[in-house]
């Protein structure tokens, strides 16, 4: 287990070959002179015996979901990864962590506990193969903020827009969100 000093964080912008993804960086807490900007792209070279984790804050993640080898990677997932060697723009890790993905979208569904999401930001609608929608899935830990004040499951409705923020799942099928914030969002004029 690494400390998070020199880790780069970011938010998967590809997934190219099961050994390299790009990313879009949102923190260089490097300190070398090989300095990455926010927004800039980065290949993400993943070296063989590479560790996966997910960096959770005593959050339960739900059993059938792993993020265990480069197989778990996808688009919009928030991710730190640990540069090894950093050679013009191509940053070689030996560890993936899974962090937050904060991403928008409409509920089309509520379900018992989870919601499902449509509407989403075009990183997955251009996806190939494309992602039209996620499976948010909600817990006692789960913070709701509805209208600005503190709320829960009950203040959402279908075809609410709504930020989630949380950790980004590979699922057969629909991708799941375990979410550890559920942020309605104004209706837009």
């Amino acid at each position: 287990e690494h400390d998070h000093i020199g880790a780069l964080q970011g938010m998967i912008v590809s997934v190219d070959s099961d050994t390299q993804f790009k990313m879009a960086v949102l923190n260089d807490e490097s300190d070398d002179n090989n300095a990455m900007h926010p927004g800039m792209v980065v290949t993400v070279t993943i070296q063989s015996g590479a560790t996966f984790g997910v960096g959770q804050d005593s959050v339960t993640i739900p059993s059938g979901l792993s993020f265990a080898s480069a197989a778990d990677l996808m688009v919009g997932q928030g991710v730190q990864v640990h540069p090894v060697s950093v050679d013009q723009g191509v940053v070689t890790t030996d560890e993936v962590r899974l962090r937050f993905s904060r991403i928008s979208g409409r509920v089309a569904a509520i379900n018992g506990s989870d919601l499902t999401l449509d509407n989403l930001p075009g990183l997955f609608t251009t996806a190939s193969p494309a992602i039209t929608t996620l499976d948010v899935s909600t817990s006692a830990q789960t913070i709701f903020i509805i209208n600005d004040q503190v709320g829960s499951l009950s203040g959402l409705a279908t075809g609410d827009n709504v930020s989630v923020a949380g950790w980004l799942f590979k699922t057969t099928g629909t991708p799941t969100l375990v979410a550890a914030k559920v942020r309605k969002r104004p209706a837009e004029d």
